[in-house]
Formats: structure tokens, sequence, C-alpha cells
């Protein structure tokens, strides 16, 4: 949904074409988006499979639309010209980390959807290469519209008084590190709390803060920390739900963050932390190498002596991510650059 608001939230600014919203609740929906020069639809239905088959068409129809933009999968009567947003097809390439229902969207009905359509929305190299190899799709018709940083998700100020987010979660300024993400097994989090405790910050008085809600089976992580000590399981913090003002609040102040996950299509985290001036430790994989100019250390996921020593190696370095590096990725990934893109790709 936030791929879908910042792109169209940009295109709404620099194209006077209209633009048609149909969502669950048009209300809602124009509550995020506050686009005033468009119209917003509410479905009728709440049955996916009808809208699929008989509401999006019909409304289609009679809009008289020439682009319909849709997220993995499309219609089955095609009545104008398509575009599918399809980030990444991780689940063909990392079958262990997913469930069967999930490979097998993937596997047909994203891939049926990319191959109908006219414009297919990536977001990285890393993915736009995958999705032409699964699906045997020429690369004319796939274009790389990047994920941007959110401003919601940008400390506004520099405030060097304990931040309220930081207070009511216990935390002292620069004496904590973050992971920002689900908790999953493809996310390495028991990897990242093992070199929290072998790397010495926790006998230096850090916490390790996981903001993200739990999405999958990870008894190998849970296990882990309930075999902790009662003083060691108190330096883990969990949060949920953190607003992105409060979010970007834990990033500025964090000592570093860490995202070594085994396989993405992006990254987001990454990007947020160094918007916010905050060191990254990130993977050397997927579409995580394509940050290369942003990211402070890279480390082979698997590898728990790597991820110790950069631990070690980010705790002892007193500065920031240069507020230059911070500049040149808002710089990059942006929903205006997006949006041209995209526009330039239709023709219109």
């Amino acid at each position: 949904m936030s791929y879908i608001i910042g792109l169209y939230k940009a295109i709404s600014k620099i194209s006077n074409h209209d633009l048609i919203f149909v969502s669950n609740n048009s209300d809602y929906t124009y509550s995020v988006l506050g686009v005033k020069n468009a119209s917003y639809i509410t479905y009728s239905s709440k049955n996916k499979f009808y809208r699929l088959l008989f509401e999006i068409p019909r409304i289609i129809k009679n809009e008289k639309i020439d682009f319909a933009h849709f997220q993995y999968i499309t219609p089955i009567i095609k009545n104008c010209k398509w575009i599918v947003s399809i980030h990444d097809v991780i689940p063909l390439d990392f079958r262990s980390f997913f469930n069967f229902s999930m490979y097998l969207k993937v596997h047909s009905l994203f891939r049926l959807s990319a191959k109908r359509s006219d414009i297919i929305c990536s977001i990285s190299e890393y993915s736009l290469g995958r999705i032409v190899k699964h699906f045997k799709i020429t690369n004319n018709k796939i274009i790389i519209t990047p994920i941007a940083v959110n401003k919601s998700v940008i400390a506004k100020s520099k405030v060097f008084e304990k931040p309220g987010v930081l207070d009511k979660n216990l935390l002292d300024s620069y004496r904590y590190i973050i992971y920002v993400s689900r908790i999953e097994p493809r996310k390495n989090q028991h990897i990242a709390l093992k070199a929290f405790f072998d790397s010495g910050l926790y006998d230096k008085g850090y916490k390790f803060v996981f903001v993200g809600f739990r999405a999958a089976d990870y008894s190998v992580f849970w296990d882990q920390l309930n075999a902790l000590s009662e003083k060691c399981r108190d330096t883990i913090i969990f949060l949920e739900g953190v607003p992105d003002e409060e979010l970007a609040i834990l990033y500025y102040y964090a000592k570093f963050s860490v995202y070594i996950s085994v396989a993405e299509g992006f990254g987001i985290p990454p990007i947020e932390s160094i918007a916010n001036n905050c060191p990254v430790i990130a993977s050397n994989n997927t579409a995580l190498a394509e940050l290369k100019s942003f990211i402070t250390i890279y480390v082979d996921c698997a590898n728990l002596s790597e991820v110790i020593l950069a631990y070690r190696g980010l705790e002892s370095m007193s500065g920031r991510v240069d507020d230059c590096i911070s500049r040149k990725l808002n710089d990059k990934f942006t929903w205006g650059q997006s949006a041209k893109i995209l526009l330039n790709q239709m023709n219109i």
C-alpha cells in the first residue's frame, strides 16, 4: 500500500491525467493519499474473487480506463492496458522460507499476471533479473521503480534531549541497536541476537530492539531467547506497530541498525536507517548488494564471526552516517523519479 501511495502522490503532482483509486474504503484511501484531483470508488463486494472476475472489469469499462495498475495479481478479463507491480519473486529462489501456497501463488498467479500485463514495475535490478529468468519475459516491458524513503520516517529535527519514544521504552541514546523487520527465519534474527551477546555489547550495557511483527514460525529464535537468563532477556525489547515518526527517532538514536536478511527484493529498513544517519550492517546478497554506496558494513549473513566483528567495529566507531551520504540516498530514491519512469514507459 505504501508503494502505491508514494508513487501516485508523486504522479498526481507531475501529470494532469485523471486518476481513479478503487479500494475497500474510499474515504480512508482519500485520507492517506490526499490527492484532490482524483476520483475514489469503493468496491461493492468484499469477495476478492468476485472483484477479479466481475467488478474490476466492469469499473474499467464504465470509467473508460486507459491503464489499470494492480499489485501482483491481475483480473481475468482484460479490457484496457495493464500495469502490475511485482516487487520480487523470492519464494521461487528460497522455497524453504515460504509455505507451498505462497510458492504456488508466485509461480502461477504472479507469472500469469506478468505475462498478460503491458508494464511490469519491479523495485531493483536483482528482482528484475529474477522475474526475467523465472517468467521468461523480455526486459523491454519491465521497469524499475524503486521504493523511496517516506518523509514521515525521517527525523525532522536532531533533538538532543531524550525523546519520549526512547524514554517509554527505557532506552538511552546510542546505547541500543535496532533490527526493523518482521520476525521470521528469512530475516536471520537468531544470528543477530547471538552476535549481540557474543560480541560483548550486552556486557557494555547495550540493549537490542526488534521492531516488527511475528510473521512466521521461528522456533530457533524463540528457543534461543527463552534459554537466556532473565537479566539477559531484559536487554531485548520487542516493539510492534510503531508509528513512522517514532520509528524515525528510534533509527536516529540507535548506535547502529542490523539487517542481515538471507534474501530481499529491495530492503527498506537499511535505506530508512541511512536517511536518519544511522550506520547499517547488512547482508551482501540479493538486492541488498545494490546498496553498496550507502551500507556501512556488509557481512555474510550466515557467518556469525563476520557479524560479531561488524558489531564490534560499529560499536567502537564514534561517528554517524555523514549528512552528504544521507542526502545522496534521499536524492537517489524518490517517488518523483519513480513516477517519471512509469509515466515515460506508459508514453502518456
